[in-house]
């Protein structure tokens, strides 16, 4: 612990001053200057801090402070952890906060205004006030390519003698490539998801200074756990790619077209790519976890630019809540300029719940791709293309929609029901119902077959409710019972079809953005990442 030279108080880092700041009398002091009460460890590239262990998850937090800790940070576990002395490696740099935790509460208050269906939870202040400073390990490389590059391009001109006709010529690009990288971070913890990390960076390293450790005080660290040789293939990589933008974009070669992938063309070309320098750096990250059943969401927000990412659940009641008060007005609204009949109140849920199922096909692709991108690393999953049949059915379904409301409207106004037979009016609706019920039960099968389990939950259950709503409407409107309770069972067996369809996603969603509890395991092995 740094003393107060004048009361003999505790003294914290101030990231407004960015100098040490006594508790007590509130006297400032430069960094390097306080007299540290903590015994100097003897060896020039490591010193002494106060490791906490998380009895729950295991996860570990180092400080320079001697007060008891009383919550987990990784699992919001609300306990006393144990904690004992450590010698660790010294870093060679460290960014100083910049962003103070009022600051990060303004960050994050602003994204939770728009985030109207967060759990209550995580808009209570004393959950707010839990955000954590905490410096996270980093390992930063420079880097530096000098080779060639080799790449196959395509030009298409005009057959000088029949214009219906193209000219393809093909041409070997080659072209030196001499580059040099500075400060490619990558964190060093296994407690910190690399997908949050990517998210918050960059860190602007030019305002690095060398480490000090009086930037701790106030604050927490995490120790290096990963070594640092296992990310040279990442950053090289990061590298390599960088280098094939840049030669594919080159404005001398845009008249082309290239007709290689990127993986092909990094594969096969050789850019001179290699580290030439590895150092580590501790990096500020301001920390906030919510536990929600079994599951943990990380707010984080770089403690030095402000950017953030944050993992904000959905409540399912909520969501509903806010449909009925919106669906309520909207009713009685259109009650004044509209009204349906209940056949074609029927025909109509039945077309709405073709749409949603649609929706909810393209909402279950969009999630695993979300699974396949996280099971990657956090890259993000090449784009599935939507079938033609889809997008045809889609639209088959909406031109039915506005032909039965345009027919419900000049029903009404100019009497056509008296123009045509009630024959051919129930022949009209059996038609429609039936092409509604036939495209309706085909899609979901076809839904039923492509959806498969979306991180945890089966997408599989809401299609087979589809597929038997779909069959009571069709029933229903084929044989067209004269009394309106059954047109209106049908329509509320579509309103519970299309719940359905939204608490799953709902709950795949809440389960995609979140992380079950880790549990670190710090037997054995690199622990304080001393090499």
């Amino acid at each position: 612990m740094i003393s107060c030279k004048k009361c003999g108080g505790r003294m914290v880092f101030d990231i407004v001053s960015q100098k040490l700041k006594c508790l007590q009398c509130e006297s400032l002091q430069d960094v390097g200057k306080g007299e540290s009460d903590v015994k100097e460890a003897g060896i020039s590239d490591t010193f002494e801090v106060r490791m906490y262990t998380c009895p729950v998850c295991g996860a570990e937090l180092a400080t320079q402070e001697g007060s008891a800790v009383s919550f987990c940070s990784y699992c919001d576990a609300q306990t006393v952890l144990t904690d004992r002395l450590e010698i660790v490696k010294r870093p060679d740099y460290i960014i100083p906060f910049k962003k103070t935790k009022i600051d990060c509460q303004k960050i994050y208050k602003k994204k939770l205004r728009t985030a109207i269906y967060a759990p209550n939870a995580m808009l209570k202040q004393g959950h707010i006030d839990s955000f954590r400073g905490i410096y996270m390990p980093y390992y930063v490389y420079d880097i530096e390519q000098k080779g060639a590059f080799h790449l196959t391009a395509d030009e298409f001109s005009r057959d000088p003698y029949d214009v219906n006709y193209k000219v393809c010529t093909t041409y070997l690009l080659e072209g030196d490539v001499v580059g040099d990288y500075r400060s490619l971070t990558h964190d060093a913890s296994n407690n910190f998801p690399d997908i949050i990390s990517e998210c918050i960076a960059p860190f602007n390293m030019e305002e690095s200074v060398p480490f000090g450790e009086e930037y701790l005080y106030g604050f927490y660290a995490d120790i290096p756990n990963v070594k640092e040789v296992y990310y040279r293939q990442y950053v090289t990589e990061l590298a390599e790619e960088y280098a094939y933008y840049t030669a594919y974009n080159n404005r001398i070669f845009r008249k082309f077209s290239i007709n290689e992938t990127m993986e092909d063309s990094v594969h096969k070309n050789t850019f001179g790519t290699k580290v030439k320098n590895a150092s580590k750096a501790m990096l500020p990250v301001w920390f906030l976890s919510y536990y929600m059943r079994g599951r943990m969401s990380y707010a984080t927000i770089n403690g030095q630019t402000g950017r953030m990412h944050a993992d904000i659940p959905v409540a399912i009641w909520k969501y509903l809540l806010f449909s009925i008060i919106t669906a309520v007005p909207l009713y009685f609204i259109l009650n004044l300029f509209v009204t349906i009949t209940p056949p074609n109140l029927l025909i109509l849920c039945s077309a709405i719940q073709f749409l949603a199922l649609r929706f909810y096909h393209k909402a279950v692709d969009k999630l695993q791709e979300n699974r396949e991108r996280v099971i990657k690393g956090g890259r993000l999953s090449e784009q599935k293309h939507i079938k033609m049949s889809s997008v045809v059915m889609t639209g088959i379904v909406c031109a039915i929609m506005l032909i039965m409301f345009i027919f419900n409207m000049t029903e009404d106004l100019f009497g056509l029901s008296g123009i045509f037979s009630p024959v051919t009016m129930s022949f009209a609706y059996r038609v429609v119902s039936g092409i509604i019920t036939v495209a309706g039960i085909g899609y979901a099968i076809k839904v039923a077959v492509d959806a498969d389990y979306v991180i945890e939950v089966n997408a599989k259950p809401p299609t087979f409710i589809a597929m038997g709503v779909f069959l009571v409407c069709g029933a229903v409107s084929i044989w067209q019972p004269v009394k309106d309770i059954y047109y209106y069972i049908a329509c509320y067996g579509v309103v519970a079809a299309i719940v359905v369809f939204i608490i799953t996603l709902i709950w795949a969603y809440n389960i995609c953005i979140t992380r079950p509890l880790e549990m670190f395991d710090r037997t054995g092995g690199d622990n304080s990442g001393l090499e």
